[in-house]
């Protein structure tokens, strides 16, 4: 038996959307009748699998096209995703159906052509006590949650409370639904989650030892999008001992061994809220392309940029042109990037080699020997190092690379969980020049806007 705090219920509960979601996604109202009880709701007939599986195919496709033309900007999404959503009865369609046209990235309430029926749609489903009710209360939140901003704040928040105040919602956490919910919370909009966060702290203290072990392993994630929320720190460090006594009684289970990442990420500075403004925590490392540098602490007067990742990380790999840019934006300046990873027991190698995986298990001299010749060609202009502590740091509160840090010159963190693709170098350089000016260190001028380039 799930035991929910009383306040879980409360927080509110007179917002739930059931009655009239397409007011909601319209801006019309932040409060909807809640379903009177007994009143049923209408059935959920899915419609045709391969009409929507088609669908979801042909507007895979146009993107992919529009890519290729230069020309998929967000307003090509949204004609695309429109189009696709347009072909299908949304009256008729089932949870599964739009589940898959979640999952796809089609249902997204900044599409407002298309969210108004769908919104309707999915808060007719959630009126269904069952899990499928659940399901379809999630798939409104995540839908909402695509848009991001404080316009949709508000309502959004409604949509999270639809579902964790869902009759099935005990059943989600113990069964795994939940996992749905859950799964990429920690890496929504500040925006989003800080009208949420009690409701947050309420679903970490709701999760006990019936909790499926897939919705706790995103313990995580609740825990960053906790942080996020700013929620008074008293709180924050309730949810997070919970969630650490729940973890380890866990830990005796089959499978409980890959839930130790997560309660470390717990435990650890990151997890404490111990990470900003504190001392970084210290890394050392078994090989390095500078000798000289043997720990994270050798590079402790300049500013350092400290980049996870992995040479099978795409993202990573992607982001090194901007790396190089933000290198040489900073030559002669008391700047310093270093890439720190962790032997994964194989390596890829090059683009100019086509990627080729090469095996290293139980060979750590041969994974670090493979390093200086990938970064000769794939033109790395700032060290590398490689860390015993696993490049999922999770005193860092690394969960998904390539994960940005910024040190300042007195060794405390200032800036952490940066990612090079939405925080471009010259978007680092902002935050770089203002930690040198404060220690009155000579920095460049600000970075030049390329017009031609649009940034």
């Amino acid at each position: 038996m799930l035991r929910r705090p009383p306040h879980v219920w409360s927080v509110g509960a007179v917002a739930l959307l059931a009655g009239a979601p397409a007011a909601l996604a319209q801006g019309t109202t932040n409060a909807v009748p809640i379903r009177p009880a007994g009143a049923a709701a209408a059935p959920a007939q899915p419609t045709e699998t391969s009409a929507v599986d088609a669908a979801i195919t042909l507007a895979r496709r146009e993107m992919s096209a529009a890519y290729q033309a230069g020309t998929l900007d967000d307003a090509e999404r949204a004609r695309i995703a429109n189009q696709a959503v347009a072909s299908l009865p949304i009256d008729e369609l089932g949870v599964e159906d739009l589940t898959k046209l979640g999952r796809a990235g089609l249902l997204n309430a900044s599409r407002a052509e298309a969210f108004a029926p769908i919104a309707t749609r999915l808060g007719t489903l959630s009126q269904e006590d069952s899990i499928d009710g659940f399901r379809a209360a999630t798939v409104l939140f995540n839908s909402m949650a695509q848009t991001g901003g404080e316009a949709m704040a508000a309502r959004t928040a409604d949509t999270f409370r639809l579902a964790t105040n869902h009759p099935a919602f005990g059943e989600a956490l113990s069964g795994g639904t939940a996992n749905e919910l859950l799964g990429s919370i920690g890496y929504m909009d500040t925006a989003i989650v800080k009208p949420i966060g009690s409701d947050l702290v309420a679903v970490a203290e709701a999760m006990d030892a019936s909790t499926s072990m897939a919705v706790i392993g995103r313990a995580g994630g609740l825990m960053r999008a906790i942080h996020n929320a700013e929620v008074p720190k008293a709180d924050a460090e309730r949810a997070r001992t919970h969630l650490i006594e729940v973890i380890s009684g866990m830990a005796q289970q089959e499978g409980g061994e890959r839930l130790a990442r997560v309660q470390a990420l717990l435990e650890g500075a990151w997890g404490r809220g111990e990470l900003l403004g504190h001392a970084a925590p210290a890394i050392s490392f078994d090989w390095s392309s500078d000798e000289a540098i043997t720990s994270l602490g050798d590079l402790q007067g300049n500013v350092v940029i400290v980049d996870f990742w992995a040479t099978w990380c795409g993202p990573c790999r992607s982001a090194f042109p901007d790396a190089r840019e933000l290198v040489a934006h900073y030559q002669g300046y008391p700047v310093r990037l270093i890439g720190v990873t962790s032997l994964q027991g194989f390596h890829i190698s090059s683009d100019a080699d086509e990627r080729a995986r090469i095996d290293c298990a139980g060979d750590a001299q041969k994974e670090y020997g493979l390093m200086p010749e990938f970064m000769d060609e794939m033109d790395m202009t700032w060290d590398v190092a490689f860390s015993p502590t696993n490049v999922f740091n999770p005193e860092f509160g690394v969960q998904g690379i390539p994960h940005l840090a910024i040190i300042a010159p007195d060794g405390t963190v200032r800036h952490n969980g940066l990612n090079p693709h939405s925080t471009p170098a010259r978007d680092q350089s902002e935050l770089i020049n203002a930690i040198l000016a404060e220690f009155n260190l000579p920095h460049p001028p600000a970075w030049e806007v390329d017009e031609t380039q649009g940034g």
